[in-house]
């Protein structure tokens, strides 16, 4: 089993059919007039592809990282291996995982990566976010 691919996203879920509802898909930037802040919430969206001979269940882990480096938040999803389809499809086995985050703290701005792991082997292409100072003009 592999990690297909991985997005960001405001908000996400996964239809019972697979399918994925998702808005606002792609890296995004964020703008805090004072820091530390809270990011409300977003979604990280995984699939995961399946070879012909998994059988054990695998561990999905997503850990948000600060910009010096400091784990902010993290969560971990339990994997199962969909049924091997007899005769088997054309098409590949995979599992949808949407892992909502709320209320994450920015204590700075920067760039904060969303580093995602399947047992414990790491997706080189982790999604990133960045934080920015937003400049508040004086009206006089």
């Amino acid at each position: 089993m592999h990690v297909d691919f991985v997005f960001l996203a405001d908000a996400a879920t996964v239809r019972p059919d697979g399918r994925i509802d998702a808005t606002a898909i792609g890296t995004f930037t964020e703008e805090a007039e004072t820091f530390p802040t809270k990011l409300l919430r977003f979604a990280v969206v995984t699939r995961i592809e399946f070879d012909k001979d998994d059988h054990d269940p695998g561990t999905l882990h997503v850990v948000v990282v600060s910009p010096d480096g400091a784990i902010l938040t993290e969560q971990t999803s339990m994997i199962e291996v969909p049924p091997v389809v007899i005769p088997p499809p054309k098409v590949t086995r995979t599992r949808t995982r949407v892992l909502n985050f709320f209320h994450v703290p920015l204590p700075s701005p920067g760039y904060y990566e969303c580093r995602v792991s399947l047992n414990d082997a790491r997706y080189e292409e982790s999604p990133h976010f960045e934080v920015k100072r937003s400049h508040v003009l004086a009206v006089e």
